[in-house]
C-alpha cells in the first residue's frame, strides 16, 4: 500500500462473518493488519494519522452498517462481504462507499484545534489591501484600498486610512447617526475582505449592511450574485453578507492555515504518536 495522504483511494473487502478487512486483491497489507488488531512495531513506521482516522471512520462506518441492518441488506443483499472504498479528499474531509455507493462523509473537527486566533481576529490591525482596483465586470470584482476615497453627493467624504476610516464634511446629527452606522460596518467588510475577521462580525453591524449593499451597487458590484471584494469571494444570503463556499465560520485563510498544520501532523507515523 502506499502512504496515506491528501488525495489517495483506497479500496478494501470488509467479510461481515469475521468482521475482518482484506486488501482488494484479497491479500492482508499493514492497514488491514492493523484495522483487524494485529498492528506491529514496524507497521507504526509506515502507517500514520491518516490510517488512524481511516481506521476509525472505518470501525464507526460498520457500526453503522451491522450485518442485520437495513442499510446494509439494501446494498449487499445476502452477500457476506462488500468492498468499501475511502477517498482522503483533504485532511480534515474523507469520502467512503460501498460497492460503489456513496455512503458517508466524514468530517474532522480537528483541524480547528490549530486555528491561530491571532489569524481570526485582526480587528485591530492595519487593512491588508493597498492596491486600488475598479470595477471589475468580468469578475464582478472590486477593491477598496487604502487611501482610497468615497464621496458622497452630499458632501461627505470618506477615506480608507492605514487601518480606519476618515471622515469629512459632517454637517448635522441626523446624517451622523447614519453616517457613524456606515462607517463601522465598511471597517468591519474591509476587514471581512482583507480576511481579518469571520462574516460573523458583519452581523453585529447588521443595520449597516443594507446602506453596504447600497454603496456596492453606487461601486457597480451586483451583490445579486456571487461577488468578490479585495480578493474574497462574496455572496448575500438572507440580507447577509458572507464569504461563498465558506462552510467553517472563521476566514477561509485562517481554516486552510490550521489545515495545513494538521495536515502535516497527520502524515507523521504512529510511531510518533501518543496514541496509536
Amino acid at each position: 500500500m502506499g502512504t496515506s495522504q491528501v488525495g489517495s483511494i483506497f479500496t478494501y473487502k470488509y467479510h461481515t462473518n469475521t468482521n475482518k478487512l482484506w486488501a482488494e486483491d484479497g491479500s492482508q497489507d499493514d492497514f488491514t493488519n492493523y484495522f483487524n488488531g494485529n498492528l506491529n512495531e514496524e507497521a507504526k513506521n509506515t502507517l500514520n494519522g491518516f490510517d488512524a482516522k481511516r481506521k476509525h471512520d472505518l470501525e464507526t462506518l460498520m457500526e453503522i452498517f451491522a450485518p442485520n441492518s437495513c442499510l446494509i441488506q439494501n446494498l449487499i443483499g445476502n452477500e457476506n462481504e462488500f468492498e468499501v472504498t475511502c477517498e482522503c479528499v483533504d485532511a480534515a474531509t474523507k469520502v467512503y462507499s460501498v460497492n460503489g455507493t456513496k455512503v458517508l462523509t466524514a468530517y474532522d473537527a480537528m483541524p480547528f484545534s490549530y486555528v491561530n486566533l491571532n489569524d481570526v481576529l485582526k480587528n485591530r490591525q492595519p487593512y491588508k489591501t493597498h492596491q486600488p482596483q475598479e470595477y471589475n465586470p468580468e469578475q464582478n470584482s472590486i477593491h477598496i484600498a487604502v487611501g482610497d476615497k468615497i464621496n458622497f453627493e452630499n458632501g461627505y467624504i470618506l477615506t480608507v486610512e492605514k487601518d480606519h476610516i476618515s471622515v469629512e464634511g459632517y454637517e448635522n446629527e441626523t446624517y451622523n447617526e447614519k453616517l457613524n452606522r456606515l462607517i463601522l460596518g465598511l471597517d468591519t467588510l474591509i476587514r471581512f475582505a482583507d480576511q481579518q475577521c469571520p462574516a460573523a462580525s458583519l452581523k453585529l453591524q447588521q443595520d449597516s449592511v443594507p446602506m453596504l449593499l447600497r454603496l456596492l451597487g453606487e461601486m457597480s458590484v451586483d451583490t445579486s450574485r456571487e461577488f468578490i471584494i479585495n480578493g474574497t469571494k462574496c455572496e448575500v444570503v438572507n440580507g447577509e453578507i458572507r464569504e461563498a463556499d465558506n462552510t467553517h465560520v472563521i476566514p477561509s485563510s485562517a481554516y486552510q492555515k490550521a489545515l495545513k498544520h494538521y495536515e502535516e501532523m497527520c502524515l507523521k507515523p504512529l510511531s510518533s504518536r501518543k496514541k496509536s
